[in-house]
């Protein structure tokens, strides 16, 4: 898991990568794969484990649909389920299975690897991109070496910090917010914390988005040259509801 923190927005805007001698090997020495997952080690899951006081349990992931209209990230996106049923037969047991053909990308919950972002062609710990890549994928940093992530968990919720249902999709959290969502929450980060930002953007999700996040969107529809058709469906679903 990978955070980047800010100590305000103008430093953000002007924060430049270090060169490789500065930042690599990682803390975890050359050829580290997993990065920040390493300060989950069995002490931290002990502990971690000793929190648990109802076993109640609480759903973090996105389901995914064959409705691309069900979440404002899945539009666009083609989600095709078919099932490969089998035919009965008399005293045999035989088996049903599903082909998913799609996009996976962004359409539904995942953990991104460090192969998902690069700078100039330089990935985490310093992996470089002739070395790794193929037309089959990355021959490093595949999330298979995240492994098990056992730990406690930190809610931040900064939305409820800025007193909006939404963050503004423009908004930078800077270390500030972090530091005084914390303070306010009474939580100190330890190493090996599962840190949960709350953003509110994940209502969005669910169906709901506030009215300032539709005006943006609705905004961002006529730069793109797509208001008047979006407008002309809104009216269509209006006269078929009278």
């Amino acid at each position: 898991m990978l955070i980047v923190l800010a100590s305000n927005q103008s430093s953000a805007e002007t924060w430049e990568m270090p060169p490789d001698s500065e930042r690599c090997p990682s803390s975890w020495g050359p050829g580290d794969q997993r990065g920040s997952a390493n300060r989950m080690n069995s002490t931290s899951i002990v502990k971690a484990l000793q929190l648990v006081k109802t076993g109640e349990m609480f759903e973090l992931g996105e389901v995914l649909s064959t409705d691309p209209d069900e979440s404002y990230i899945n539009r666009g996106r083609v989600f095709n389920v078919y099932t490969k049923q089998s035919t009965p037969v008399a005293g045999k047991r035989v088996s049903n299975e599903e082909l998913v053909i799609t996009e996976l990308g962004q359409i539904g919950t995942q953990i991104d690897g460090f192969a998902h972002q690069m700078y100039g062609d330089s990935f985490y710990n310093c992996f470089k991109f002739d070395e790794i890549a193929s037309r089959t994928g990355y021959s490093k940093l595949g999330i298979e070496n995240v492994g098990t992530l056992i730990s406690r968990g930190v809610l931040i919720d900064i939305a409820a910090l800025k007193d909006v249902n939404v963050l503004d999709q423009d908004y930078m959290i800077t270390q500030a917010d972090l530091q005084q969502a914390l303070a306010i929450q009474k939580i100190v980060l330890k190493p090996g914390d599962a840190v949960i930002i709350n953003t509110g953007w994940g209502t969005a999700v669910s169906g709901y988005v506030d009215a300032r996040t539709i005006g943006r969107l609705w905004i961002s529809l006529e730069e793109t040259g797509q208001a008047e058709r979006v407008r002309g469906q809104l009216l269509e679903i209006a006269r078929v509801d009278r």
